[in-house]
């Protein structure tokens, strides 16, 4: 196998790390406050992907093999706060679903009736989560507004 060139390895990278930017604003484009595109950088979901990274860099992770196939060109990645340690293909994502009515908030784990799902992109990871009001809250995650009563 030939070495692979760095200046097209980056810029593979970059068009990844932009598609995946890309996903969560035609996300929130169409949910309002379903996503945030610098969400990486409030703490707990930064703490988050950073645990996930160190699962997989330590082998204790599960990677989809379709990213895991050398000499595939970087493509968005796929995380979700509910299923820890796993880091999949945009083709296997739905293995990550929750399990239907499931209403666990992915920060307390109290079951709560509105949870506010979301995305972010961090470089290459496009991670999802679903949390509680008053964790979105206290994390400084903006909620949408409730709706005006009749």
């Amino acid at each position: 196998m030939a070495p692979t060139n760095p200046t097209a390895l980056a810029d593979q990278l970059s068009a990844a790390t932009r598609h995946a930017r890309a996903t969560v604003t035609a996300v929130a484009d169409q949910i309002p406050g379903g996503a945030l595109t610098d969400g990486a950088l409030i703490p707990w979901i930064r703490e988050q992907i950073e645990a996930l990274l160190t699962a997989l860099f330590a082998g204790a992770g599960h990677v989809c093999p379709h990213l895991n196939h050398l000499g595939s060109a970087p493509q968005p990645a796929i995380a979700a706060a509910w299923a820890p340690e796993r880091l999949t293909c945009n083709t296997c994502a739905p293995t990550l679903l929750a399990a239907p009515g499931d209403t666990t908030c992915d920060r307390c784990s109290r079951p709560t009736p509105a949870l506010h799902v979301g995305a972010v992109a961090a470089g290459l990871i496009i991670f999802h989560f679903a949390l509680c009001p008053d964790c979105a809250t206290e994390i400084g995650i903006p909620t949408p507004a409730a709706p005006d009563r009749p």
